[in-house]
This record gives C-alpha cells, structure tokens and sequence, in this order.
C-alpha cells in the first residue's frame, strides 16, 4: 500500500451528484457536479464519465491509476446498469486494477459527517428523503432496520461512531418509489421526513426540490395543522398519513392561497421539529454519547438544528456543511482511507472551502474577456469594498477555494450593508430574482456575536451557517436586512484563523460603521448553481443588479457600455424584467380569469406576425428548441440533449403579447414568451413554467444559416467609423464574425439574415449592414437599448483572430444566467 493514499470518493446521486479526492487523510479537492456544469442539481452516475473527475484529477495532477481506491455511494437502485463503475471509461477501474467498493447512501452521509467532526466517539443522525434500497443494504444495516425489509429505502438512520467504526443501531424505511407519491391532482402523499417536507414543497411551489422556500416562508404562517395529521409513532417508528394531501386537492401555487400557504408551511416545520426531537432523544438513549452528529438533507434545516442544540441530552454538536448529497463524497473517500490505513486521525473541518484555486492570471483574464467591466484601480481591496458596501452597494464577492455544501460561506457570496431597509427587497428583486419573503443569513464577527445575538446559553458559534438564532431586540433595528420575520437570522459566525478575508472585510465595515455584520447571501440568482470559476462570477455580475465584484485581489465594476451608448441598465436585465412580468401577467390570468387589468394588458400589446417566432433556439442547459408553423398554429419542439434523444412537440395556445401555452403533455400548461427587441426582432424566448415561483429557461435565437458562409460573410470585414466612434468586423477562424470596438473584448455577431447580425449574448443589439451595388458593405447601423449609430465602413482589410484571443464560450452563456 503507499504511504499516502489517493482515495477517490463518488456521491453518485441522481440529483446532486459529487467527487472528492484525498490525499492521505486531507481533503485535495471536492466539487459538485452542478458547478461545472452549470445545471441546477446535476447528476452523477457511477458508469458515466462526468466533469468532476476531470477536474478533480486536473487539480491534483494525478491520473486514475494512481488512486489507492474508488469508493462510491448511490441513493437509489446501485445495481443498475448505470450505476456500474467497472462501465466508467474515464476511471477504467478493472484496467487500471483500482479497487472499486460501493457503500450504502446512509453509511456513507454518517462517515462523512464523523471523518469530519473531530470527535474521537459521536451519535449520529441520518436523516433524508431516500437512500439505499434494502436489497442493497449489507448485512449490518439490514439488522438494524426495524419497521420494513424487502421493497423499502433508507429514511432514518441512527449510528454509533468511534475510531474508524461507524455502526448502524437502528434504521427506518420508506417504502420503495413512494417516500413521495404524486397523485395526479393535488398535494402527493409521502412517506419519509424529507419526503414530507417535499411533498409541501411541490404543493406549494410546485418542485419537490424546493424545501428551502418551505423553511423560510414557515414563520410567516400560523400552525395549523398538529403532526398527527402528518404521522404517527407505532413502536418507535414513524407512520405516514394522507390527512394533509387530502386537504390539498389541487394544483395552485404559491402566491395563490397565500395564508393557506404560510400555515402549512409553519405546520410542516412543526411536525419535522417534533420528528427529529424524538429521534435526537431516541438516539442518546441508545447511544448516551456526549457528542452529536447530523447529516442528510433534512440536517440543513437551521430550525431545527437549533432546537437540537438547545433542548437534546448532547453537549457537542457537529452539524456538516455539505450534509446534502454532496457530502455522501467525502464519507465515500474516507471510508476508502479508512480501509486502507485503519486509521482515524480526526481531522475537523473548519472551513467548507474545498474546491481548486484560481489564479491571478487566470481571474486578470476573465475581466479582460468580459464585456462591459473594467479594473477599478485599489490599492486596499477589503476597505475599499467596505466603504462601497457602507455606502449601500451591492458586491460579488470570489475568494480562495469554492465551497461544496449548498452555502455560500464568504468564498462565492453576494454581500450587502445589512442597515439597509430596502436591502431584503432589492436583492430578492434586482438581484436574486426570487421570492420576496425569502431572507439574507447575517455574516458577524464570532468575537462580537454574544453582543448582537441572543445565545440562552448555548453560544452562537456558528461556521457553516446550518443554526439559527434570535437578535437582541435593541440591535433588530439596527440591521433589518439579516432580521427574518420572526427576530432570527441564519447565523454565519466568522474569525481570522478561518475565514481570513470575509473575516477582514466584516472587520473592517465594523470599523467604518460600528456594526460588526454584512448581510452574505450566495453568488448565484434563482435557479442557477453557485458560481465557481472567475468567468462565471464576472457573468453573473453583467448580468444582475451587483454594483462591483472582488475577485481576489482585484475589484471590477461596469462599464454600462457594450458598444457605444451608456446604459444603466444590466443588458441582461431587460430581458430579465420581461420574463418577470411575463410570468406576473400569466399568473394574473390564472388567478383572475383574465380579469380587467389583463384584458387591458393584453389588448395594448398585439402579439407580432406569426413568421416572426419561427427559428430555432438553444440554451445551453435544456438544448434546442425551435418552433414552427404547422396548418396556421405555432409548434414548439424540443430536444433537451440530456441523456441522448428527448424530444417533445406541442401546438402552442395564443394567450396574450407574444406569450403562448404549451396545450400537450408533458409540459401542459407551460408557457413560451418571445421577447422582441425595439425592432422589433425575436432573438430570445423563455419556457416558462405553470408555477409563478418556478425557474423559467431562457432560450437565445440560433443563427440563421443564410448567413453563415464565410465567403459571403468576409465582405463585411473592415474597420467602420464615426467621429469618435469605432468599430471593427473581423472574421474568426472559425468562420464567424466579431464586432470589437476599443476598450471592449470581441463579440461574435449571429446572422439573422444575410445582412443583420445580433451580438450573442446581448439582448437588444444588434447591427445591420447595407451595401452598395456591387454587394460590398458600405456603413453599419448598430441598434443598442440606448439609441442606433451610423457607421461608415473606411478599411476593407479583412483578416482571422486566433481562436485563442477570445473566450466566446462564456460571452455565450449569458442566456442561462438571467
């Protein structure tokens, strides 16, 4: 065996899949899927290659037969022909003779949530929506589940921990495929904890995935319904009813039934309060250890854990950041290491920063290759982000390794003044693009947390931002942004040793204000997994209301100019704001049956020609889409390009200004909202779902392949002019046309005929060319959101740029962040 063994850990989840890599018993690197790839939730698969491992074995400048041991972890069926590692061309793990295990989901949640403690001895708590099915249980685990066997997947699990021993003590099931189970109208039944809460989720926001919303709009309801109405305790186990889905049998959503909503909510987190104080007692009586471990899905519930800590027979807790499913990677590898060495060294996690570095060069390249920022001169960073942030800004905030857990904790974050009263609504609104009632976790100086925060005993410490707690009434006031409905705030507690950066900046804002607190909120909008690279930052940046960002050492701001005209206004944003009201007037409709105010609305906005919407479309996290005229009616049809040939088609149902429904399963009820820009031409489209609280996807205009030859397009190549006012159309070697104007980064141009171009990415601009008799372009009419500019084209000298001067990939990703 070697002295420092590479082990390979795997989190192969169909829903939040991740890969950690160690190095002897240090975490190297570890990232989520979804990062990568830039999909909310991105699975893995065992059998299937998946960006992870590239970038995992990139960052540590090994190949795969240098690892000691794959060790990975499934939820769900892992014997299936895509969960079969031996399938895996990237890990080949028979050819390059890797040791290869598989370890069920739970187990691997509670090592790693032991591996990471510090704890010589520990309880643990597992507690999610589904796991490991019981067949593919070891015998271990299987004597300890108590209520189910056969046909039955992980729900609850209770372990005993010491050295490198982690031992199921009992365990409760929920029957197969039904831990949530859709009805074909209404609320779906459930018959787990985590399925609970997500079966209120899919009620309310209509997405099972969204329990986060559930938490934080539960203090705004009344408790209504008991737990018994949830389930009842038979033998110490808990029995699921459908007293609540019989109460909701029917499919509006949030902000419909707004009370309604608010009290089952409240009575959710009610009922999982209960569930999970029984099972922290149940656990220290058959293990009265003095430490506590928790993972799972259901453990990043700040709610609850609080009450954990404050009312369980525990003393030490450890609540782990990456407690979802990404976590199932680190106790996947540790697992390995502990086969290997049989040996446990307690290395605690104190800071979730787990993911590779960028450098200098790599984040000054980013800012030169994005359009519509520039360097901000500073020889002080961190005051001079404080002083922007006391001066009400908003900041994107790129330091150090990214996180794996699903919190920002001050390495991808967006940062605000937490004094600002209208800072709750402008992030939820201009930035976030979310829900209203949804709020900001406060960032405070662990040294000063006693003097800002009710502790009732049990200290505030509080790393991971997985607690709650209650501000002293004489301080609420003084920071409404971070203060929830009910006086509490997700805490964030940060020191010098750990956060080093964040920690300086909340410091430094302390010294200039006298408040010891920054509102941190993630770096990412709705629907969008945080930001890991430079570029990614800088494009949700461009994108959204953020004033400046920090990456590193360096502070960036935007130019508000893309071309020629200022404009205020995110070029993104406009049609960010369409697609709000798009989704406010579809909402309004539904709710009212197109009463007044719609009719009104619609009336004043007449849908364009039908032959407008008819191209193809892509983005470039759903694939293609592209609509069509078929016997005088609008067809939408679409291939997702996820997991091979998923095409659908749909008429689409006129319903009001450029905004149609899909009228066929499986996405009935969805609607496709075309966008013009002042032209008016049809560049972008959103699909929009039936729930108001859904993501939309938006959709940019493929090019046109009239315009797509090159011979055709080097006519256009030249330098063009007016007054002070130039630009240059070169021809790429890849045999597409950029628009560079000085002080900006190359832009590709998308034929929309074979004379009109759109800038890719940029909603609004577009530049047409007119030519004289011969054919040859004589000026350029550039169109921007802040007014159109005549050129006249002076040099006819075409030439290539490099493929390598320009990163056009991330120019075109814009689309999905908006």
């Amino acid at each position: 065996m070697k002295s420092s063994p590479w082990v390979l850990g795997i989190s192969a989840s169909p829903h939040n899949g991740a890969v950690c890599l160690l190095r002897g018993d240090e975490i190297v690197v570890a990232i989520q899927e979804e990062r990568l790839t830039r999909r909310k939730r991105e699975g893995v698969y065992a059998a299937h290659p998946c960006r992870s491992l590239e970038y995992c074995f990139d960052y540590a400048g090994i190949r795969p037969r240098d690892l000691s041991m794959v060790v990975y972890s499934v939820p769900g069926h892992a014997r299936s022909k895509q969960q079969d590692i031996k399938l895996n061309p990237i890990l080949r793990v028979e050819e390059n003779r890797i040791p290869a295990v598989r370890i069920p989901h739970h187990y691997s949640h509670a090592v790693g949530a032991f591996a990471t403690s510090g704890f010589r001895e520990a309880a643990i708590l597992v507690v999610d929506g589904a796991g490991s099915p019981f067949e593919d249980l070891p015998p271990d685990e299987r004597l300890a589940c108590k209520w189910a066997r056969e046909r039955s997947v992980e729900s609850v699990s209770l372990y005993a921990a010491t050295d490198t021993f982690v031992t199921p003590l009992e365990k409760q099931m929920a029957p197969e495929d039904a831990w949530v189970k859709p009805r074909s109208v209404g609320m779906p039944e459930f018959n787990s904890l985590g399925g609970m809460y997500s079966a209120g989720a899919a009620q309310i926001f209509g997405d099972l995935l969204e329990a986060g919303k559930v938490m934080g709009l539960a203090p705004y309801g009344e408790r209504a319904l008991p737990s018994s109405d949830f389930y009842q305790l038979v033998d110490g186990g808990f029995v699921f009813k459908t007293r609540v889905p019989d109460l909701f049998p029917h499919d509006e959503r949030w902000p419909m039934r707004t009370q309604e909503y608010k009290n089952l909510a409240r009575s959710i987190q009610g009922a999982l309060e209960d569930a999970i104080m029984y099972l922290a007692a149940r656990l220290h009586e058959v293990y009265p250890s003095r430490n506590f471990c928790y993972a799972g899905g259901v453990a990043l519930n700040s709610v609850t854990n609080e009450r954990i800590i404050g009312e369980s027979s525990f003393k030490g807790f450890y609540l782990m950041p990456a407690a979802e499913d990404s976590g199932a990677a680190i106790g996947a590898a540790y697992h390995g290491l502990w086969q290997l060495t049989k040996k446990n060294t307690r290395r605690e996690m104190t800071q979730d920063a787990v993911g590779r570095e960028y450098s200098s060069s790599i984040i000054a390249d980013a800012i030169s290759q994005t359009p519509g920022v520039r360097l901000r001169k500073s020889n002080d960073v961190i005051g001079d982000a404080a002083r922007l942030l006391s001066e009400g800004r908003i900041l994107g905030w790129f330091q150090g390794r990214s996180e794996l857990g699903p919190r920002a904790l001050g390495q991808r974050s967006i940062l605000c003044d937490p004094r600002r009263a209208d800072g709750k609504r402008t992030l939820n609104s201009r930035v976030k693009y979310r829900e209203a009632f949804r709020p900001f976790a406060p960032v405070i100086l662990l040294d000063e947390a006693e003097n800002w925060l009710d502790s009732d005993g049990k200290g505030v410490e509080s790393p991971f931002m997985l607690r709650i707690c209650k501000f002293k009434d004489e301080k609420k006031h003084l920071v409404p942004a971070v203060v929830h409905v009910d006086g509490t705030g997700r805490v964030q507690t940060v020191t010098e040793a750990a956060n080093g950066p964040l920690y300086k900046l909340v410091q430094r804002f302390n010294e200039q204000t006298g408040v010891p607190i920054i509102l941190n909120t993630s770096f990412n909008v709705m629907g969008e997994p945080i930001v890991e690279t430079p570029a990614d930052a800088l494009s949700s940046f461009v994108s959204t209301g953020i004033d400046y960002c920090v990456l590193e050492d360096y502070l960036v701001e935007k130019t508000h100019k893309i071309m020629f005209e200022t404009d205020e206004l995110p070029h993104c944003q406009r049609i960010r704001d369409a697609v709000v009201a798009a989704k406010q007037v579809t909402t309004d409709l539904a709710a009212s049956g197109a009463g007044e105010g719609v009719r009104q609305t619609v009336e004043n906005n007449p849908m364009l020609p039908l032959q407008s919407f008819l191209a193809s479309y892509q983005s470039e996290s759903m694939g293609f889409l592209s609509v069509s005229l078929t016997g005088g009616n609008l067809t939408v049809t679409m291939n997702t390009g996820v997991g091979g040939d998923n095409r659908w088609s749909s008429p689409l149902r006129y319903l009001y200004n450029n905004v149609f429904e899909v009228i066929e399963d499986p996405f009935k009820g969805y609607r496709i909202g075309f966008f013009p820009d002042p032209k008016p031409n049809i560049d972008w489209l959103a699909v929009i779902p039936g729930s108001s609280s859904a993501r939309e996807v938006v959709f940019t205009r493929t090019p046109d392949p009239i315009g797509l030859n090159p011979e055709a397009l080097a006519r256009f190549t030249g330098k063009y002019e007016a007054g002070d006012k130039k630009m240059e159309i070169s021809l790429h070697e890849r045999g597409h046309l950029l628009v560079t104007v000085p002080g900006q980064v190359g832009i590709e141009l998308w034929p929309r005929s074979d004379s009109e171009f759109c800038l890719r990415g940029f909603f609004g601009y577009s530049i047409q060319i007119k030519a004289d008799e011969t054919g040859q372009a004589v000026r350029a009419i550039v169109t921007e959101p802040g007014g159109v500019n005549l050129l006249t084209k002076t040099s006819s000298a075409a030439y290539r740029k490099k493929s390598t001067a320009r990163r056009y990939k991330r120019v075109a990703t814009d689309e999905r962040r908006l």
